[in-house]
This record gives structure tokens, C-alpha cells and sequence, in this order.
């Protein structure tokens, strides 16, 4: 009894206070009576919440007093954050396309332009030349088109004694398009020795560049063909009567040819007798004249060219592949 007497008056020791506890700083509270129309507070704004971080523990979280208990009735409520699946939410799916309505058109192909030469074919000419008609030569035409581009190709070579005393070989090329009014012409090439000449034609800029030695450039009148795209632009296009005229372009300059339509014919050929079209074309001494067969297809089956000098070099078809409607061929 006097150890426990001892331990209980020291001063180390103390009991707890039976005195009741403090009540914690700032809790009030208020009895009010219930307003008769529940006040709704303002409409807030739409706002995407962040997620707090975690706040520290506290031993004590002060009570915010209440719009009601404070009879105030502006205030806003507390914003509760929405669930995590509306947080994340993907955005809402693009207004669907109505099943009635029609796609969009996509363009047309473009169509190919309808002509009445054949797709490829090849002529090969005798050449002759003078009155007496003494044959130095051949010259083979040869063509390809798609209804979009063309190619036209044309090989003068000398044969027989004539190419043992002046050999010579000459080629001729014109590429181009191909439209509903029939060739138009983008490049004009002449090989000869080893050397090429050309005339280049710029349908967009209206511009015509030559390449003979020097380069230079003129204005490009629309309808222009070449030597060569000439005469397969006769037959496509030449009248019955009357005359055409259209811009003629070498690989030096650009003329202005006017063939007169002479009329009908019957020409003695190979193959056989054929109904033509006589075109001539004069300048001077110079002149030109084409014979286009009247049966399809329209094609060239003689040129005569008589140069500055008045020269006379003749052209006639031997050979025509696709034949001509009717050939017979003689015996």
C-alpha cells in the first residue's frame, strides 16, 4: 500500500481530465424553416472537372454552411465531378449520311474521238521523177492513232542506180492528238545526214518554236498542220468543192497553203482503177497536189510535189494496208 501510495502522488503521473471535451471551433449550427419553393440554383456552366490529386488527411474538415442555413439564395452548390465514363467519353459520332442521298458523281473518262482513219495501216509509195517518170525511190507511210494521239511516219530512201549514184534517205515524223475536227499536230520532226530539224507546236501558249540550225518561235494560228499531217488531214476533212486553206509549218517557218478541189477523177493504180479527189495547192513555181481515194478508208494514194526549181517528183501507192473497199487488184 505504500509503493501504490508512492506511485500515484509523484509528480510523473497525472489522470486524465474527466471534464468534458471542447467543441471544435466554427460548427454552428441554425434551425430555419423550410422555404415553401425550393430554391434551384443558377444553371452552371458546362465544365470538364479535374481529378484532384489526393488530399492530405486532417483531423478536422470545416463544414461549409449550406445556401439553406445561411439564407443566402445565390450560392452555388458543391460541383460533383461526373463518372469516369463520361469524363472519358469519346466524342459524339459524326451526323450520318442520309441512305437516299446519291455520292458524289466522279468524273467521265475521257472519250476517244471518232475519225475515219484506221487505227494503223501503211502505204508504200513508187517515187518517180521528171515527165518520164524514171523511179529513184520509194516512200513508206506508216501511222498509228487510239482516238487520243497519233503517230505518222514517212521514210523517202533512194533505190535501183539511183541510190548508187546519190544515196539518200529521208525521214519524216509527226506526232500529235487526235479530236472530233481530226489530227493536231504537237511535234514535227525531218532526219536527214545524221541531223534532225524540228518544229515544236504549243497549242496552249499559241506558240510554234523552230529548230533548224537555231531555235526561234512565232505565233501559232490555230488549224495548223505539218507536211506530213497535211495530207492525211485532206482526206479526213476536204470538202467536195470549193478550196481549204489552213497554216502549213516546216521545220523552218510556217506558210499558208491553199489547195483548190478539182474534182473527181478515176486514177489508174496497181490494184486497180480507183475514183479520186484532186487537190492542188500552188505558190509560185511550187505546187502540190494530192489524189484521196473516195472509197473507204479515205486515203492518200497520190502526191506530187514540183519544187523551186520546177523539179517534179511523183508519189504513187503501190501497196495499201488497210486495202481500200472494193479492191480487186489487177491481173
Amino acid at each position: 500500500m505504500l509503493i501504490h501510495a508512492a506511485v500515484i502522488t509523484s509528480p510523473g503521473w497525472g489522470l486524465p481530465s474527466l471534464d468534458p471535451l471542447p467543441e471544435p471551433a466554427g460548427l454552428q449550427a441554425f434551425l430555419a424553416a423550410r422555404p415553401k419553393t425550393p430554391v434551384k440554383p443558377p444553371p452552371m456552366d458546362p465544365v470538364v472537372p479535374r481529378v484532384p490529386a489526393p488530399a492530405r488527411r486532417e483531423n478536422h474538415v470545416p463544414v461549409q454552411p449550406s445556401a439553406a442555413a445561411t439564407g443566402t439564395s445565390d450560392a452555388r452548390a458543391p460541383v460533383v465531378p461526373p463518372p469516369r465514363e463520361q469524363v472519358f467519353a469519346e466524342a459524339p459520332p459524326k451526323a450520318a449520311v442520309p441512305a437516299s442521298a446519291d455520292p458524289p458523281a466522279s468524273p467521265a473518262p475521257p472519250q476517244a474521238a471518232a475519225i475515219d482513219l484506221p487505227a494503223k495501216g501503211r502505204i508504200r509509195f513508187s517515187v518517180t521523177q521528171g515527165d518520164q517518170g524514171f523511179v529513184i525511190g520509194q516512200a513508206v507511210h506508216e501511222w498509228r492513232q487510239d482516238g487520243f494521239t497519233y503517230i505518222l511516219r514517212n521514210v523517202v530512201e533512194t533505190t535501183g542506180l539511183a541510190s548508187l549514184f546519190k544515196p539518200a534517205r529521208v525521214v519524216q515524223v509527226s506526232e500529235g492528238t487526235v479530236t472530233a475536227a481530226g489530227l493536231r499536230p504537237g511535234e514535227f520532226r525531218r532526219e536527214r545526214d545524221a541531223r534532225i530539224d524540228y518544229a515544236r507546236l504549243d497549242w496552249e501558249a499559241a506558240r510554234i518554236a523552230f529548230a533548224d540550225g537555231g531555235v526561234r518561235e512565232a505565233p501559232l494560228p490555230a488549224g495548223t498542220q505539218d507536211l506530213l499531217s497535211m495530207i492525211y488531214q485532206l482526206a479526213l476533212s476536204a470538202p467536195g468543192q470549193g478550196a481549204v486553206e489552213m497554216p502549213i509549218a516546216t521545220t523552218g517557218k510556217l506558210d499558208r497553203y491553199r489547195f483548190e478541189i478539182l474534182g473527181e477523177e478515176m486514177l489508174a493504180l496497181r490494184m486497180g482503177d480507183v475514183r479520186v479527189l484532186h487537190l492542188k495547192a500552188r505558190s509560185g513555181v511550187e505546187a502540190t497536189d494530192v489524189w484521196i481515194a473516195l472509197a473507204p478508208p479515205r486515203l492518200p494514194v497520190k502526191i506530187r510535189y514540183v519544187d523551186r526549181k520546177g523539179e517534179a517528183f511523183e508519189q504513187l501507192a503501190e501497196e495499201i494496208d488497210p486495202p481500200l473497199a472494193g479492191e480487186k487488184g489487177r491481173p
